[in-house]
């Protein structure tokens, strides 16, 4: 399957995927939100698809991207909905300190 998927040359791919990944590592390192963390697995394995050339295996690494999407937007709402909950148990803390 000879297509053009992305709009980089393969050298601009690779160094935004590393520049990505370190990124979104450092930032794992720094707030310890798991979406960053399948972002940082996620991006690099866009690199797959110069392995092989089978429509099974473009297909398949699309499956995986599109899950880790998923699965970092599930994360994202998970954390939301738990500093949500938190949130309200603080406030009456904080107003009896004052």
């Amino acid at each position: 399957m000879k297509t053009t998927v992305f709009p980089l040359p393969f050298q601009s791919h690779l160094i935004f995927c590393v520049i990505a990944t370190i990124f979104f590592v450092i930032q794992f390192i720094r707030l310890r939100r798991a979406y960053q963390l399948i972002f940082a697995v996620a991006v690099p394995a866009t690199l797959l698809l110069y392995i092989n050339d089978s429509q099974t295996w473009f297909y398949g690494i699309g499956i995986f991207e599109l899950v880790m999407l998923l699965l970092a937007v599930v994360t994202v709402c998970i954390d939301h909905l738990r500093a949500k909950q938190k949130a309200p148990a603080d406030k009456p803390d904080e107003a009896s300190k004052a």
